[in-house]
Protein backbone atom coordinates (compact mmCIF):
# COMPACT_ATOMS: atom_id res chain seq x y z
CA UNK A 1 0.00 0.00 0.00
CA UNK A 2 1.18 3.34 -0.85
CA UNK A 3 2.25 5.52 1.98
CA UNK A 4 0.26 8.36 1.18
CA UNK A 5 -3.04 5.85 1.09
CA UNK A 6 -1.78 4.60 4.41
CA UNK A 7 -1.67 8.15 6.11
CA UNK A 8 -5.09 8.67 4.86
CA UNK A 9 -6.27 6.06 6.66
CA UNK A 10 -4.35 6.68 9.86
CA UNK A 11 -6.37 10.33 9.57
CA UNK A 12 -9.65 8.98 8.80
CA UNK A 13 -9.18 6.54 11.70
CA UNK A 14 -8.36 9.19 13.91
CA UNK A 15 -10.90 11.66 13.19
CA UNK A 16 -13.75 8.97 13.03
CA UNK A 17 -12.59 6.92 16.70
CA UNK A 18 -10.71 9.57 18.55
CA UNK A 19 -12.31 12.83 17.68
CA UNK A 20 -15.80 11.27 17.99
CA UNK A 21 -15.27 8.87 20.61
CA UNK A 22 -11.67 9.24 22.16
CA UNK A 23 -11.33 5.44 22.17
CA UNK A 24 -8.23 3.85 20.17
CA UNK A 25 -7.51 4.58 16.67
CA UNK A 26 -3.85 5.09 14.97
CA UNK A 27 -2.54 8.40 15.41
CA UNK A 28 -0.55 9.92 12.58
CA UNK A 29 0.43 12.62 10.85
CA UNK A 30 -2.43 14.28 8.88
CA UNK A 31 -2.14 14.62 5.24
CA UNK A 32 -1.48 18.69 4.80
CA UNK A 33 -4.78 18.49 1.81
CA UNK A 34 -7.09 16.73 4.00
CA UNK A 35 -10.49 19.31 3.93
CA UNK A 36 -10.64 21.80 6.74
CA UNK A 37 -14.55 22.09 6.20
CA UNK A 38 -15.84 18.60 5.50
CA UNK A 39 -19.38 18.26 3.97
CA UNK A 40 -22.09 16.59 6.62
CA UNK A 41 -25.30 14.38 5.83
CA UNK A 42 -27.87 13.14 8.91
CA UNK A 43 -30.62 10.77 8.20
CA UNK A 44 -32.86 10.78 12.13
CA UNK A 45 -35.21 8.68 10.54
CA UNK A 46 -34.68 5.26 12.07
CA UNK A 47 -33.78 2.22 9.93
CA UNK A 48 -34.85 -1.36 10.76
CA UNK A 49 -31.71 -3.83 10.03
CA UNK A 50 -32.11 -5.18 6.77
CA UNK A 51 -31.80 -8.39 7.53
CA UNK A 52 -34.09 -10.30 10.10
CA UNK A 53 -32.71 -13.95 9.49
CA UNK A 54 -29.45 -13.79 9.82
CA UNK A 55 -28.41 -17.35 8.68
CA UNK A 56 -29.09 -15.52 4.90
CA UNK A 57 -25.97 -13.45 4.06
CA UNK A 58 -27.18 -9.64 3.98
CA UNK A 59 -27.52 -7.98 0.31
CA UNK A 60 -26.10 -4.97 0.03
CA UNK A 61 -27.90 -1.68 -0.23
CA UNK A 62 -28.55 0.23 -3.76
CA UNK A 63 -26.57 3.16 -1.92
CA UNK A 64 -23.39 1.59 -1.23
CA UNK A 65 -23.13 1.78 -5.37
CA UNK A 66 -21.65 5.19 -4.77
CA UNK A 67 -18.76 6.70 -2.75
CA UNK A 68 -21.44 9.75 -1.60
CA UNK A 69 -22.23 10.26 2.23
CA UNK A 70 -25.50 8.34 1.86
CA UNK A 71 -23.42 5.59 0.44
CA UNK A 72 -20.85 5.14 3.38
CA UNK A 73 -23.99 5.60 5.77
CA UNK A 74 -25.30 2.76 3.67
CA UNK A 75 -22.27 0.78 3.99
CA UNK A 76 -21.92 1.08 7.55
CA UNK A 77 -25.47 -0.36 8.26
CA UNK A 78 -24.65 -3.36 5.91
CA UNK A 79 -21.43 -3.91 8.19
CA UNK A 80 -23.72 -3.81 11.20
CA UNK A 81 -26.05 -6.43 9.63
CA UNK A 82 -22.42 -8.61 8.31
CA UNK A 83 -21.69 -8.72 11.90
CA UNK A 84 -24.69 -10.26 12.88
CA UNK A 85 -24.22 -13.13 10.29
CA UNK A 86 -20.69 -13.63 10.90
CA UNK A 87 -21.31 -14.48 14.14
CA UNK A 88 -24.95 -16.40 13.55
CA UNK A 89 -22.78 -18.67 10.50
CA UNK A 90 -19.50 -18.74 11.86
CA UNK A 91 -18.70 -17.36 8.28
CA UNK A 92 -15.52 -15.20 8.40
CA UNK A 93 -15.02 -15.00 4.43
CA UNK A 94 -17.93 -11.65 3.82
CA UNK A 95 -16.56 -9.67 7.13
CA UNK A 96 -13.03 -10.21 6.23
CA UNK A 97 -13.72 -9.01 2.38
CA UNK A 98 -14.72 -5.75 3.76
CA UNK A 99 -12.12 -5.31 6.28
CA UNK A 100 -8.60 -3.50 6.21
CA UNK A 101 -5.77 -4.62 8.06
CA UNK A 102 -5.78 -1.28 9.60
CA UNK A 103 -9.36 -2.52 11.50
CA UNK A 104 -8.30 -3.49 14.99
CA UNK A 105 -12.23 -4.19 15.74
CA UNK A 106 -12.72 -5.79 12.05
CA UNK A 107 -9.67 -8.35 13.03
CA UNK A 108 -11.47 -9.36 16.97
CA UNK A 109 -14.22 -9.94 15.32
CA UNK A 110 -12.65 -12.50 13.27
CA UNK A 111 -10.60 -13.65 16.10
CA UNK A 112 -13.59 -14.22 18.66
CA UNK A 113 -15.52 -16.28 15.95
CA UNK A 114 -12.84 -18.60 15.09
CA UNK A 115 -12.62 -19.45 18.65
CA UNK A 116 -16.01 -20.19 18.38
CA UNK A 117 -15.58 -22.83 15.67
CA UNK A 118 -12.41 -24.27 17.49
CA UNK A 119 -14.61 -24.71 20.77
CA UNK A 120 -18.01 -26.09 18.83
CA UNK A 121 -19.90 -23.14 20.10
CA UNK A 122 -22.93 -21.06 18.22
CA UNK A 123 -24.53 -18.00 18.26
CA UNK A 124 -27.55 -16.39 18.10
CA UNK A 125 -26.38 -13.21 17.19
CA UNK A 126 -27.72 -10.10 16.67
CA UNK A 127 -29.74 -7.54 14.69
CA UNK A 128 -29.62 -4.00 14.82
CA UNK A 129 -31.82 -0.65 14.09
CA UNK A 130 -30.08 2.13 13.37
CA UNK A 131 -31.78 5.18 15.01
CA UNK A 132 -30.17 8.30 13.77
CA UNK A 133 -26.98 8.33 11.44
CA UNK A 134 -24.41 11.07 10.31
CA UNK A 135 -21.72 10.81 7.83
CA UNK A 136 -19.03 13.57 6.75
CA UNK A 137 -17.09 13.54 3.72
CA UNK A 138 -13.21 13.79 4.34
CA UNK A 139 -11.70 13.35 0.92
CA UNK A 140 -14.62 13.52 -2.07
CA UNK A 141 -15.18 10.27 -3.37
CA UNK A 142 -12.42 8.69 -0.99
CA UNK A 143 -12.76 8.88 2.87
CA UNK A 144 -15.64 8.80 4.96
CA UNK A 145 -16.63 8.56 8.31
CA UNK A 146 -20.11 7.58 9.84
CA UNK A 147 -21.58 8.19 13.45
CA UNK A 148 -24.47 6.16 13.61
CA UNK A 149 -26.81 5.47 17.38
CA UNK A 150 -28.03 1.99 17.22
CA UNK A 151 -30.00 -0.58 19.14
CA UNK A 152 -29.00 -3.92 19.32
CA UNK A 153 -30.59 -7.14 19.94
CA UNK A 154 -29.81 -9.53 22.93
CA UNK A 155 -27.64 -12.25 21.83
CA UNK A 156 -26.78 -15.37 23.58
CA UNK A 157 -24.02 -18.04 23.15
CA UNK A 158 -24.06 -21.99 23.39
CA UNK A 159 -21.59 -24.41 24.02
CA UNK A 160 -20.88 -27.43 22.02
CA UNK A 161 -23.56 -29.51 23.93
CA UNK A 162 -26.22 -26.63 23.12
CA UNK A 163 -26.19 -25.60 27.03
CA UNK A 164 -25.61 -21.42 27.35
CA UNK A 165 -22.08 -19.81 28.07
CA UNK A 166 -22.40 -16.38 27.22
CA UNK A 167 -25.40 -13.42 26.61
CA UNK A 168 -25.16 -10.00 25.47
CA UNK A 169 -28.02 -8.04 26.90
CA UNK A 170 -27.88 -5.47 23.45
CA UNK A 171 -29.37 -2.15 24.05
CA UNK A 172 -28.31 1.41 22.66
CA UNK A 173 -25.14 2.16 21.12
CA UNK A 174 -23.02 4.33 19.02
CA UNK A 175 -21.30 2.83 16.62
CA UNK A 176 -18.25 4.64 14.76
CA UNK A 177 -16.85 4.08 11.31
CA UNK A 178 -13.75 5.32 9.20
CA UNK A 179 -14.40 4.09 5.80
CA UNK A 180 -12.30 4.38 1.92
CA UNK A 181 -13.83 3.95 -1.52
CA UNK A 182 -12.17 2.24 -4.19
CA UNK A 183 -13.95 1.04 -6.47
CA UNK A 184 -15.99 -0.45 -3.44
CA UNK A 185 -16.03 0.19 0.50
CA UNK A 186 -13.85 -0.62 2.90
CA UNK A 187 -13.49 -0.60 6.64
CA UNK A 188 -10.60 1.22 7.59
CA UNK A 189 -11.49 0.96 11.38
CA UNK A 190 -14.38 0.89 13.23
CA UNK A 191 -15.13 1.10 17.43
CA UNK A 192 -18.96 0.34 19.05
CA UNK A 193 -19.46 2.14 22.27
CA UNK A 194 -22.99 1.75 24.40
CA UNK A 195 -24.22 5.12 23.77
CA UNK A 196 -23.80 6.46 28.06
CA UNK A 197 -19.65 5.47 27.31
CA UNK A 198 -19.73 7.01 24.16
CA UNK A 199 -21.14 10.43 26.04
CA UNK A 200 -19.09 10.61 28.55
CA UNK A 201 -15.90 10.26 26.03
CA UNK A 202 -17.08 13.06 24.52
CA UNK A 203 -17.72 15.54 27.43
Amino acid sequence: MPKTGWAWRRAATTLALTTLLAVGGCVGAEPADVPTTPTAEETPTPTPSATADLTQLPEKPAAMAEPTTDGAIAAATYVLDLYGYTFATRDTAPWRAMALDTCGFCTEVTTSVNGMVDAGETSSGSTFTVTSSKSVEISEDQWFSVDLTIIQSPSQRFGASGEPVGSGTGGEHRAVFALSWSDGWRVDEMGVLPLEESSEAVG
